[in-house]
């Protein structure tokens, strides 16, 4: 089974913006966001959409009975030794039942961005910015899923210990760019493959 760096953290802490330098970092390391995924399959998926498209639209997570078996179906068809993964693991009962299928456990590492709410909502309000409708711009919508971050985020450090992660803190109130250039260096030291900063920085 290939081992996982998954990020962990709040809303708009940045973990969709590492994933993309880390795709430049390392291209040869599948990089897995499993928004993207069940966006996807959505199109490709009338039921699944009639289901929980009105979920997803209200900008709402889905719940863990629909997110593990998705999360499990990703993590078994990775190719390689390793993978970066995000969207995954957001509840202990996610890692409890991802780790009893053999998903998730020693050898696999979390990246947790720890971001203060300011830090949050900031990011998150400048890039929403450009978008006139929409829940993601409500104040409500996003205290809402920081909250519930929060809420598991001890549940969930406690549970991937007990499974043999490894975890890793980062500091999210840094410039995106330093935990960018953090997490590469994680997964530099796991896969022992070299990157080059610069290309994190052209991307800036």
């Amino acid at each position: 089974m290939a081992r996982k760096l998954v990020l962990i953290g709040a809303v708009s802490v940045g973990k969709g913006f590492t994933i993309k330098r880390l795709r430049a970092a390392f291209p040869q390391v599948p990089t897995i966001v499993l928004g993207e995924y069940l966006r996807d399959l959505r199109k490709k998926s009338l039921d699944f959409d009639t289901k929980y498209g009105p979920t997803m639209d209200a900008g709402n997570l889905l719940p863990d009975v629909v997110v593990i078996p998705h999360s499990g179906h990703l993590i078994s068809g990775i190719q390689g030794e390793i993978a970066a993964m995000d969207g995954i693991c957001r509840t202990a009962n996610q890692i409890i039942a991802l780790n009893g299928n053999g998903h998730i456990g020693d050898g696999d590492t979390f990246c947790i961005l720890n971001a203060s709410r300011s830090t949050c909502q900031n990011r998150h309000f400048h890039r929403t910015k450009a978008q006139i409708d929409g829940p993601r711009n409500d104040e409500a919508w996003f205290n809402e899923r920081f909250e519930l971050h929060r809420h598991h985020l001890s549940s969930i450090i406690r549970a991937a210990s007990n499974v043999g992660v490894t975890i890793r803190h980062i500091d999210g109130d840094a410039p995106l760019d330093v935990i960018a250039l953090e997490v590469a260096t994680h997964m530099k030291n796991i896969t022992g493959q070299k990157f080059d900063p610069g290309i994190l920085a052209s991307m800036a």
